[in-house]
């Protein structure tokens, strides 16, 4: 019975996490990164292994990651309506992926979240769409989360699509779901 349970857990091991150990990487370099920026307590938390989440990088608001396993690529042309307005991208290479910022108390501040409905915030999670071909980003949606999972504030809008700056947080996510080289 303990050789069935090992291998079980060897099988779970080797076969059910593929990019496992590209993440436990990532998260060494989060608490690398986090402590140069932010107290240990806040690193401690932020930092903290779960392998749904691949590190990003370190923001002013605070750390980053996403979901490889989100990652999603499309090439058919989409029609978007903002604030009334119709648009329709042509088909191109686009890539929807999920992240998740975990800001410290002056990342909420700067964020705009303050106040008592925000004490219990924890972390945010962004649906995000990428133009690969464009090199070009736009928010689908986000959710504020407490620390039990309770939902704080949701927004499903979409928002304008915005190049992606050379340097920036955002350049790190479009090289990874995008499959760009630095």
């Amino acid at each position: 019975m303990k050789k069935l349970i090992v291998l079980l857990f060897l099988a779970i091991f080797l076969f059910g996490c593929s990019n496992c150990s590209d993440i436990t990487k990532s998260y060494d370099n989060c608490w690398t990164e986090c402590k140069e920026h932010f107290s240990h307590d806040f690193c401690e938390k932020a930092c903290k292994r779960d392998l749904r989440w691949k590190y990003l990088a370190t923001v002013r608001a605070g750390v980053w990651f996403y979901d490889p396993e989100s990652v999603t690529h499309t090439s058919e042309s989409v029609t978007y309506t903002f604030r009334g307005v119709t648009r329709s991208q042509p088909p191109e290479k686009r890539a929807k992926v999920w992240s998740k910022i975990i800001p410290t108390e002056k990342g909420w501040e700067e964020l705009g979240k303050y106040g008592e409905k925000y004490k219990k915030a924890d972390f945010i999670l962004f649906l995000s769409e990428i133009s690969c071909t464009q090199r070009q980003i736009h928010g689908l949606e986000w959710t504020i989360y407490s620390s039990d999972g309770e939902i704080i504030e949701e927004d499903k809008n979409i928002s304008l699509w915005e190049p992606i700056i050379p340097g920036s947080g955002l350049e790190i996510l479009f090289n990874e779901v995008c499959g760009k080289k630095k």
